[in-house]
């Protein structure tokens, strides 16, 4: 699929940040209001990961970024299939700690993916950026999981 031309090039870029835009924006309300639920953080979640998910292979398929950056997409998922296996086998699964960084990360993340879906970054710029932005990203992965599984105290 070739990416969109002339006054079609913005599109994607508009739509994925202007639903990022959103997202933080209902979550800020929410938290500053007190009006946080479990479902709507569940569904939080699920949808930020569904957008870091097809964004980069939307990235990818434009040429924009390089195969290996679909880890980003994929990370959501194999951390929530290996707590599944974990609970599954009954093994321990432990809290992970409070904190912004995982919303911080994620929040990094799709103001890039935006950045990358826009005609603004060449192929290496988006690459060299990206690698950037992923290795955190993937590294906060890791930490939640070694605290899931308790080799890392809480």
């Amino acid at each position: 699929m070739p990416r969109p031309t002339e006054s079609l090039v913005w599109l994607p870029a508009a739509l994925y940040g202007l639903a990022a835009l959103l997202d933080y924006v209902d979550g800020t309300i929410a938290r500053l209001t007190d009006h946080v639920t479990t479902l709507g953080a569940r569904l939080d979640v699920e949808i930020d990961a569904l957008g870091i998910l097809i964004a980069p292979l939307l990235a990818v398929i434009y040429g924009q970024l390089p195969v290996w950056y679909l880890l980003a997409g994929a990370a959501r998922y194999i951390f929530v299939a290996g707590k599944w296996h974990r609970r599954r086998t009954g093994k321990a699964i432990h809290d992970l700690p409070a904190g912004p960084a995982s919303r911080i990360l994620a929040g990094v993340q799709m103001a890039f993916l935006a950045v990358v879906l826009s005609p603004l970054l060449t192929p290496p710029e988006a690459t060299s950026l990206g690698v950037a932005v992923l290795v955190p990203f993937l590294a906060n992965f890791l930490r939640d999981w070694w605290h899931l599984t308790g080799r890392l105290p809480r």
